[in-house]
């Protein structure tokens, strides 16, 4: 259970290369950022329409990122390959201790 003064926010990159904040639990908050950071301090400031500033001040947020399908793809391939990469190093230090 999230604590009372915790938001949920989703970030995701849209096509432009900017990055989309959006707190679902407050409908019609949202704004943009060139970065991740720029859309947090944004977002931050765009709560403090919908809720009081003094509780945004002190608010914390569970940022939920969504990637690109592309780069989901590419994640899922370096993380295989670096599996790979591990299990031929155990093989190799096992032939190298026999």
């Amino acid at each position: 259970m999230r604590a009372r003064n915790t938001f949920e926010v989703r970030y995701e990159l849209d096509e432009t290369g900017w990055w989309l904040a959006t707190v679902p639990s407050v409908p019609g908050c949202h704004t943009q950022g060139r970065t991740i950071e720029q859309a947090e301090k944004r977002i931050r400031e765009a709560l403090t329409l919908f809720a009081p500033p003094a509780r945004v001040a002190t608010a914390t947020f569970e940022a939920v990122v969504q990637l690109p399908n592309a780069a989901k793809r590419a994640l899922t391939h370096a993380l295989d390959k670096r599996a790979e990469a591990d299990a031929v190093t155990l093989q190799s230090q096992t032939a190298t201790r026999n």
